[in-house]
């Protein structure tokens, strides 16, 4: 079964199913071993453990459109950067320097 990666907290990743809806999750220790983590917005195929506690495991991680590491999360179609024009003064620099890393990682922004 199929979903998106809504949530991530302590190793349990909530996994949203078109079917089904919202199943806890964990990875599989194979990612551990690629040495990746699931992330927010992971398009992921999770296997039911427990249909009844809607739980399951995680056993792939569907490829990536763009990734970013802060904040962690995946396959990310817009952002929005917001600053103060005035109280307090707007830091120019560090609005650069977001702006630059989300055209790094293709991710327009509004």
């Amino acid at each position: 079964m199929q979903g998106k990666i809504m949530k991530g907290i302590a190793g349990f990743y909530y996994v949203d199913t078109v079917e089904s809806g919202i199943y806890e999750c964990k990875a599989k220790g194979i990612f551990r071993k690629q040495k990746m983590k699931p992330l927010v917005g992971d398009d992921v195929e999770i296997v039911i453990t427990h249909e009844g506690d809607r739980e399951g495991n995680i056993i792939s991680i569907l490829p990536r459109t763009n990734e970013m590491i802060r904040p962690a999360a995946a396959n990310v179609g817009q952002a929005l950067v917001l600053f103060a024009m005035k109280s307090p003064d707007p830091n120019l620099p560090l609005l650069d320097r977001f702006l630059v890393a989300l055209e790094k990682r293709q991710i327009p922004s509004a």
